[in-house]
């Protein structure tokens, strides 16, 4: 998604799991998980062939699209309330809330299991409840 999104035209994009690899601690269940996401490790981004497009430290997020099914639900819920809430700098107190665009919202769709699948649109309620909660 983030690559689409770059031949978009956006020049600042990272994907959640680019994002949340470089903030220490962010998901405190990483340690816990066994399965990877495609997630490159943050010693990668600090290497010479990878490089944040922007200072994720001192630059805020300004806006944030979800354009496919999140993986890792719980990280990506707790990710994307830090961003919202601290107006686009995790870790860093509260601050106005950058905008936020889902390219889909159906709540059920149908895969290849017989029953409907939880689609984009609940991962949208799910993330409204918890931020707003």
């Amino acid at each position: 998604p983030a690559s689409v999104m770059a031949e978009y035209g956006f020049r600042k994009v990272l994907s959640i799991d680019e994002y949340s690899s470089l903030f220490k601690e962010i998901d405190p269940l990483a340690p816990f998980k066994k399965w990877k996401v495609g997630q490159p490790n943050c010693k990668d981004f600090m290497s010479e062939k990878m490089h944040p497009p922007y200072d994720v430290y001192q630059e805020k997020v300004k806006g944030v699209f979800v354009v496919s099914d999140p993986v890792d639900w719980g990280r990506d819920l707790q990710v994307l309330c830090d961003i919202l809430s601290t107006g686009g700098l995790p870790g860093n107190g509260k601050g106005d809330q950058p905008p936020l665009y889902f390219s889909a919202d159906d709540l059920e769709y149908q895969a290849a299991f017989p029953s409907e699948r939880l689609g984009m649109g609940a991962f949208r309620i799910a993330l409204e409840s918890v931020f707003n909660h």
